[in-house]
């Protein structure tokens, strides 16, 4: 019976206070008086059903103490303003007062944190009262909840007291976050998330994935560098419909690469391309081979920007000029991309062969976990402010009443009060997880053994509320995916610290996979311009279509219309043009060092009204020299050139570059 009365005046109490505010803008100093009111309530040795009802209704009053000191600090704040200049003494009041209204806010977040975790220190505790979560389970079920944690850690965690730590101890917690929970490994110190064995968490998975698509999109040999077809002194006849992710530059170099096709030798032939990709990722100062940002941003991959001119010399003055290519180009069918619907299969096949062919994931997920907290955007926003209203409600519980068995609290906890303020707390070790004994560096004051006890009951509290099963959308809707990003950044560089890409090629499972992905279909449309100071501007409209008729062998297809827009009158000239190109891939795939070796036979046949038709033939070998640079050989016949002069034979060499694949080079990604 008392039971049920003390529930029911409960209940009221909530339900007055939610009356109350909405009856007008809440006022702090009647939320303290309601929460002194509710705590001077005892529901020690209670059923669950009153306990949980009284955490509901603190719950719910700090919540609005919470929303009145955001309330009052907006009001603080513009009054200060609102005086402008230094006000001598009343400013300084002014100030303290924020000051202290800032404070007692973080001290109500960690509050709430506290009641809504469960671990919140109220005055059921210490009484011997197993203490609930929200949602029913108390905190001995939470915590004989087992699942074995892989590797073999031992350690001593000094926290006041002498405490032996086995890395195959038991424990499970279960992190829930706005009702979702996900099952995480930990040992008996703390709660963070552990990967077992090969089994990593499905966030895990995601940067995994995150890091092998990036690098099987970014390895596509198939992207343009060299010179566009209409280029005078081109060393391909055929353009393919997809072109580099960052800047891509063919040189033709005069005397060095052979005859043009008016089979002049002094002529140069430059172009340059850039995506519309690498122009976003620079207007926002984003690193464009991050995976994550790299795969989130497809779209921009697919328009590219192409300047470049030729040197060509004027069939009546014999006088060099120099004509501008512009051109536009619109990837519209990308069916390689790894993570469309067609290439799921094989995509499945790469992932499970890369986590089958390595050790590296045996503790990646708790390095992971580990390392979110050394994220600048993370450690400012979440770790370092929230660790702060921690400490100091445990310093005032600390205060009040001295533990006999751990006597150090305070000196502990006011101890890492100052480091909190320079930000050392939560170091790691050269392994970069908890250190498990004396740092071998050492950062400012922070020479210690171990997280203190503080240090790692708060991280167990940061692990239920952000590294679940979900942490990546929790991370993401909480800082953003600047966090999420420096992730799947810290995940690649794992993966290649590890030569796990080095080891994939090396199955010829995983290559064959890749090599069905790069079989799919591809189609663009490509406008080109030539424009010269003195004579006639060509206008080319291209359509571009890419496929794989087996592995390693593609096809690819142009059709072009060309305009001539000649000064004279009537002597403007139009043209249909069809080209073909087989592609054959002479070396096995790769994913890491330099493009494999490739050998082209092409043609195509030229139809310009007025003047008979163009053919020509084409050998191309292409020998990759290093990881972004390309040095193509061509030898092409023609039945005459555009002067309508008599069959001839060139051979040519270029250069084609790939600042993205230099740039992989020179960063190690």
């Amino acid at each position: 019976m008392k039971t049920r009365i003390l529930t029911s005046l409960l209940l009221m109490f909530c339900l007055g206070n939610s009356i109350f505010a909405q009856e007008g803008k809440l006022n702090s100093d009647k939320l303290r008086e309601q929460i002194r009111s509710v705590e001077t309530i005892r529901v020690d040795g209670k059923s669950a059903v009153v306990q949980n009802a009284h955490k509901r209704v603190l719950l719910a009053l700090y919540e609005d103490l919470r929303a009145a000191l955001e309330s009052d600090l907006q009001d603080l704040r513009s009054i200060r303003e609102a005086a402008g200049v230094d006000r001598g003494q009343v400013s300084r009041d002014l100030d303290a007062q924020i000051s202290a209204t800032q404070k007692e806010q973080e001290q109500v977040v960690a509050r709430i944190q506290g009641l809504s975790s469960g671990s919140g220190t109220d005055n059921t505790a210490g009484n011997g009262v197993s203490e609930n979560d929200t949602n029913g389970s108390s905190r001995s079920e939470r915590t004989t909840r087992s699942s074995t944690r892989s590797g073999n850690l031992s350690s001593t965690r000094n926290n006041g007291s002498s405490e032996p730590v086995n890395g195959n101890a038991s424990r499970t917690d279960t992190f829930a976050n706005n009702g979702v929970s996900g099952a995480i490994n930990a040992t008996t110190t703390t709660a963070t998330p552990q990967a077992a064995g090969a089994n990593p968490s499905t966030s895990i998975n995601a940067s995994l994935n995150q890091a092998i698509q990036a690098k099987i999109e970014q390895r596509d040999a198939g992207k343009q560098t060299e010179t566009p077809s209409t280029s005078s002194n081109s060393t391909s006849l055929v353009d393919t419909s997809s072109a580099g992710d960052l800047v891509n530059v063919g040189l033709n170099l005069a005397g060095l690469t052979g005859a043009t096709k008016d089979n002049s030798t002094d002529s140069n032939s430059v172009s340059v391309t850039t995506s519309a990709y690498a122009l976003y990722a620079g207007f926002l100062g984003a690193d464009p081979l991050n995976p994550g940002f790299y795969n989130r941003n497809a779209a921009w991959r697919r328009l590219s920007f192409t300047l470049g001119y030729d040197d060509e010399k004027d069939t009546v003055t014999n006088v060099s000029t120099q004509a501008k290519i512009f051109g536009v180009k619109y990837l519209i069918i990308n069916k390689r991309d790894p993570t469309s619907a067609r290439n799921d299969k094989y995509f499945r096949i790469i992932s499970n062969d890369l986590q089958t062919r390595t050790t590296a994931f045996g503790n990646l997920f708790e390095k992971v976990i580990y390392h979110v907290s050394t994220i600048k955007a993370f450690r400012d926003k979440i770790l370092i402010p929230q660790f702060r209203a921690y400490l100091q409600v445990k310093r005032q519980e600390a205060a009040q009443s001295v533990v006999a068995s751990d006597p150090e609290r305070l000196a502990r906890i006011d101890d890492l009060l100052l480091r909190v303020n320079s930000g050392a707390v939560f170091l790691l070790d050269q392994n970069g997880v908890q250190p498990a004994g004396p740092l071998a560096e050492v950062r400012s004051a922070a020479r210690t053994a171990t997280w203190k006890k503080e240090e790692a009951d708060f991280w167990e509290q940061i692990g239920r509320d952000y590294f679940g099963t979900d942490y990546r959308n929790k991370l993401k809707t909480a800082v953003g995916n600047s966090v999420v990003d420096e992730i799947d950044a810290f995940v690649e560089k794992q993966l290649n610290d590890a030569n796990v890409f080095q080891r994939l090629q090396e199955s010829s499972v995983a290559r064959e996979a890749i090599e069905n992905i790069r079989k799919a279909p591809q189609f663009s449309l490509y406008v080109l311009t030539k424009q010269r100071q003195a004579g006639v501007d060509e206008y080319t409209g291209e359509a571009i279509f890419d496929y794989g008729l087996a592995n390693r062998v593609n096809l690819t297809l142009n059709g072009n219309f060309l305009y001539k827009n000649s000064p004279f009158v009537g002597g403007d000239t139009r043209a249909g043009k069809f080209s073909g190109q087989f592609r054959f891939q002479v070396t096995p795939e790769k994913l890491v060092g330099r493009n494999p070796l490739f050998f082209f036979v092409s043609g195509n046949g030229e139809a310009l009204s007025g003047r008979k038709p163009i053919f020509q033939a084409q050998a191309k070998l292409s020998v990759p020299l290093l990881n972004g640079l390309d040095l193509p050989f061509s030898l092409t016949y023609a039945n005459r050139n555009v002067q309508n002069k008599k069959d001839f034979v060139k051979f040519q060499f270029a250069f084609a570059i790939d600042t993205a694949r230099i740039l992989q080079a020179l960063t190690g990604k």
